[in-house]
């Protein structure tokens, strides 16, 4: 999937900021200027942008808009991630579940923004709410560049999870390394401080493993729409293949038949 970084020609953030409709032809007309001017590396960019969905625009005009909501929701994000982590090295799990909390509550911010924009442009909510709130809840293990695109307004595909077998295996192998769990007690100590912060743990271990095995499914998930997606366009270019030969072939009969005249 092609992906704007952050070298790109800085008449370049203007575009995500246009009305969707106008995106395709004032991208074309900045590349024919970039072309003109010699600066055709940055042109060849240009012309290799990819027009955002009606979600990812919604989500850019966000960012431009309202930056505040996205900012919130980065840093929602980031503590989300170090409350995971301290849940697995036997910190709070109370702190974890507002650490979630937090973030949904972020999400859902930026979502309603989001709605907010669909219906100023015309745009039906539905469907195009949904992509949304999915794009940004991939957001705490999502890639520096997808960020980055996310924070700036310049998304052109929705955020995935950066490394998303590196994340899951760092986080199974801390599971792996955390302290196991202790031998049965006697009522009276477990009910004691010890006992209280031992089911503590226990609660956060459990749900960092409920977080590993959820992130892993969405991993499966978007493979096999990445493979369904292939399969699609191997079928397009069979298609493509097919009606070329009959064009030709009708090209051939239309030369035949000129040379009988």
């Amino acid at each position: 999937m092609s992906k704007q970084g952050s070298r790109v020609p800085p008449e370049v953030e203007a575009l995500y900021r246009l009305p969707l409709s106008e995106f395709t032809p004032a991208r074309n007309g900045l590349e024919k200027e970039l072309r003109k001017a010699g600066r055709k590396d940055e042109a060849a960019m240009v012309k290799a942008l990819r027009k955002p969905t009606t979600a990812q625009w919604a989500i850019n005009q966000v960012a431009h808009e309202n930056p505040r909501t996205i900012t919130a929701l980065l840093k929602a994000a980031d503590t989300l991630r170090r409350a995971q982590s301290r849940a697995l090295s036997g910190g709070s799990a109370d702190a974890l579940r507002e650490a979630q909390q937090a973030f949904r509550g972020a999400v859902g911010d930026v979502t309603r923004a989001a709605e907010k924009v669909l219906e100023a442009g015309g745009y039906a909510a539905g469907g195009n709410v949904d992509a949304v709130r999915t794009s940004l809840m991939a957001v705490p293990t999502a890639s520096e560049e997808d960020l980055e695109l996310l924070r700036t307004g310049m998304l052109a595909h929705d955020v995935q999870a950066g490394d998303v077998e590196d994340v899951l295996g760092m986080l199974e192998g801390a599971l792996r390394a955390a302290p196991p769990r202790p031998k049965a007690e006697p009522p009276r100590q477990a009910d004691g401080e010890d006992g209280q912060a031992r089911r503590q743990h226990e609660m956060a271990v459990a749900e960092a493993q409920r977080q590993v095995a959820a992130a892993r499914a969405e991993s499966d998930r978007r493979s096999d729409e990445a493979r369904k997606a292939e399969r699609d366009v191997a079928e397009a270019r069979k298609e493509v293949e097919r009606l070329g030969e009959a064009l030709e072939k009708a090209r051939e009969q239309l030369r035949g038949a000129e040379g009988r005249v």
